[in-house]
């Protein structure tokens, strides 16, 4: 039988032996239940002293623990003083040498943990070049985007898929001789006209965009020569 079947009230210890003492046993019950209870303290006491011991329901409500090695602890209350070396966290973690109230940890992985620090933020620029007649924008490699006009030559751009949220700069720089002109498809300027591009030589154009899921939108800053 297991101990745990034991009464703490020594009255109700009445079972039949060897799982009680009831009135009136036989003196081979009493040698019978008297070597179950030999068996029982040494085996809790061997649990205890060195060798491994399973409490299923264990409770210590004072005094100390010493000398003993635990796999697993659930913490709901209280607190844990006094360790020699840190408490490790499952899945992660330096783990604590002391801890109060409840821990509850659970991590699917074991992550690395930095602190970021974001001193600034510099976006990509995508030289597209010299362009000639045609040139279509992608945005996927950076949304800033610089281009220089060819001489004589006029250039129409298309636009990207008109994704929702999606926006992008071009920095346009006019021929070194000028004069030539540019055009957009697909995107409404102010007033439903779009810019002339500046026919200085060398000048620049910005010219923003964004998209709304349907159409793309513009507005341009002329004239930074």
């Amino acid at each position: 039988m297991a101990y745990t079947k034991y009464s703490l009230t020594p009255s109700s210890n009445t079972a039949a032996p060897p799982d009680g003492a009831p009135e009136g046993m036989l003196p081979s019950a009493v040698n019978d239940t008297m070597r179950d209870m030999m068996s029982q303290i040494r085996d809790c006491g061997d649990g205890i002293r060195d060798g491994t011991y399973t409490m299923t329901a264990a409770k210590i409500t004072g005094g100390s623990i010493t000398g003993v090695t635990f796999t697993s602890i659930v913490v709901t209350g209280g607190s844990i003083t006094g360790l020699s070396s840190a408490l490790p966290v499952a899945s992660g973690g330096t783990g604590v040498t002391t801890s109060t109230g409840t821990v509850n940890v659970v991590l699917s992985t074991s992550p690395t943990i930095t602190t970021p620090v974001i001193t600034g933020f510099t976006e990509t620029v995508v030289a597209i070049g010299t362009v000639g007649a045609s040139h279509t924008f992608t945005i996927t490699t950076g949304t800033v985007q610089t281009a220089t006009l060819t001489a004589s030559t006029p250039c129409t751009f298309t636009m990207p898929t008109a994704t929702a949220g999606k926006s992008f700069i071009l920095k346009l720089t006019q021929a070194a001789s000028g004069m030539t002109t540019a055009t957009f498809t697909g995107v409404k300027f102010a007033g439903g006209t779009a810019p002339t591009i500046t026919a200085t030589a060398s000048a620049v154009d910005l010219i923003s965009f964004i998209a709304d899921g349907t159409s793309w939108f513009g507005s341009a800053i002329q004239n930074l020569s």
